[in-house]
């Protein structure tokens, strides 16, 4: 009975002093640990800096803003694949003009279409 109560007792008591030393080691701080907040309150500070210079720029910017609408004289206008009329062709869409030159690049093709239909 004396071992077993003896075996019990030194078990809490390793058990208590592990505890304590888990404690003691959670609780200590490390040294640079002021060093390291210093340096991020510079840093928050400069990025609070950085945000607020940022912000009056994009203030000034949608303050300056304007919105002109640009139009195209009627000969920039490129007129869509389909819209063309080459004559003595119909217009189908899933098979282009003969005019076109059909080409392929890396799977893809592409069409060479002429500006004039003088030469045909």
């Amino acid at each position: 009975m004396k071992k077993i109560l003896f075996l019990l007792c030194s078990f809490v008591a390793v058990g208590l002093l592990v505890s304590a030393l888990a404690a003691s080691e959670k609780q200590s701080v490390p040294t640079g640990s002021k060093t390291d907040v210093g340096q991020l309150t510079q840093q928050i500070d400069s990025l609070q800096a950085r945000i607020k210079t940022l912000e009056e720029r994009l203030a000034k910017l949608e303050k300056d803003r304007t919105f002109k609408a640009v139009t195209l004289p009627p000969s920039v206008v490129q007129p869509s694949p389909n819209s063309i009329q080459i004559p003595g062709a119909v217009a189908d869409p899933n098979r282009p003009p003969n005019a076109w030159g059909e080409r392929e690049f890396n799977g893809l093709k592409y069409y060479l279409i002429p500006l004039g239909t003088e030469g045909n």
